[in-house]
């Protein structure tokens, strides 16, 4: 008689698995999971508590440990199966939460035994839920501008309070036991988008007036995803017309720069591509330069005796004691408007019209401007002609 229970008798029995040993069960422990880890940044010190709160549930989920700390994992008592997975558990999740906390704070948790008990401790705490703190987001949210802030800068700042006070007044859920089909909630929803898009819009600086208008005058108004795109695209224009302002400007002053000594305003000879070999200078090449070769008889310069020793000497050697002497020159020249023979001139010219009797205006008036304007005349020529004995060449 063949016995119908054999397959009853060849089972396998069932090995019950630790649950720490589970990857899917929030005991488990993976081999990365450090007790010395900080699981956000910025630390909380007191004054961030929304924020820092979110990011550490946020790590926690991701760790599969929020449980621990929500209550919804009750503490087992010390002869339950599951009491040693869950004080490992307990342990590594309240080291995370003291290095993710200020020295500060860390000291007043760390007495306590159970990681939801510094979870509870630190939303009871730092919570400011009261009016007070809503009537300083609300104050804050007004009035804040963007001044000298970037367009995604000056947004950052405002998406913060606004999440912020988001987080006290939160939109209600219906919570009728047969839920609402209509669209209050959608619209309020849309409604606290716009109103958040319209303060934006509002802190932004006169010099989007154009963007504004639009986007105000748009039907439906953009989300305010949309309408910070826009106002950077506006940024990002402006920035670039202001740049080629700039460098017009820039270019416009270049242009009216002086030309350098020994040249004149028709000449700039430097961008002719010529270089001489000799004296190491543009412009010309060794076989016009006038260092080697020597200077004419003809070059005129305002201080002929000193000058001299320049004139027909040809083939002296150059060294750096001739642009000195060339600077002093200019020096000179810009100290010195008129030559001491000038001077002369001058005050010969103005003794003799203060101590003739006053007549009727003759030729006398007429010579001494005539005198003063081409010592003036002069004195500009020597200035800025080819006084200064180097580059006087236009070949």
């Amino acid at each position: 008689m063949v016995n119908r229970n054999n397959h009853n008798n060849n089972q396998v029995p069932q090995v019950v698995l630790d649950p720490s040993q589970n990857p899917g069960s929030p005991y488990f422990i993976h081999s990365s999971d450090n007790p010395s880890a900080t699981m956000v940044n910025p630390p909380l010190n007191g004054k961030n508590y929304n924020a820092w709160a979110r990011s550490m549930k946020r790590a926690l989920v991701a760790k599969n440990k929020f449980r621990f700390v929500n209550g919804e994992i009750p503490v087992p008592t010390a002869t339950d199966a599951n009491f040693e997975a869950w004080d490992r558990c307990n342990s590594l999740i309240h080291s995370w939460i003291l290095n993710s906390v200020t020295t500060s704070i860390a000291n007043s948790i760390v007495f306590l035994e159970n990681a939801c008990d510094a979870w509870r401790d630190l939303r009871d705490r730092f919570t400011q839920g009261d009016l007070v703190r809503i009537s300083e987001l609300h104050s804050e949210i007004s009035n804040l501008k963007q001044n000298s802030l970037s367009v995604n800068e000056y947004y950052t700042e405002l998406k913060i309070l606004l999440e912020e006070l988001e987080n006290y007044r939160p939109i209600p859920q219906c919570r009728c036991a047969v839920p609402c089909r209509c669209d209050a909630i959608e619209n309020v929803k849309l409604f606290r988008e716009q109103d958040n898009a319209i303060r934006f819009l509002l802190g932004l600086n006169d010099s989007f007036g154009v963007v504004k208008s639009q986007i105000l005058m748009s039907y439906p108004l953009p989300s305010i995803a949309k309408v910070v795109s826009l106002a950077i695209q506006h940024e990002r224009q402006t920035v670039t017309e202001e740049t080629g302002d700039s460098l017009a400007i820039v270019n416009a002053a270049e242009g009216k720069k002086p030309y350098g000594r020994g040249t004149s305003a028709n000449s700039n000879y430097k961008n002719t591509g010529k270089f001489c070999t000799h004296c190491k200078k543009p412009g010309h090449t060794i076989e016009i330069c006038y260092r080697l070769h020597g200077y004419p008889t003809t070059f005129n310069t305002r201080y002929g005796a000193q000058s001299s020793s320049h004139v027909n000497n040809t083939g002296r050697s150059y060294d750096s004691s001739d642009d000195q002497e060339d600077d002093a020159y200019s020096q000179r020249a810009i100290e010195e408007p008129f030559t001491a023979d000038q001077y002369k001139r001058i005050i010969a010219m103005i003794q003799q019209v203060t101590t003739t009797p006053k007549k009727a205006p003759d030729s006398n008036n007429a010579s001494v401007n005539h005198v003063i304007k081409s010592t003036a005349y002069e004195g500009e020529t020597t200035r800025h002609g080819c006084s200064n004995q180097e580059e006087d060449w236009f070949g």
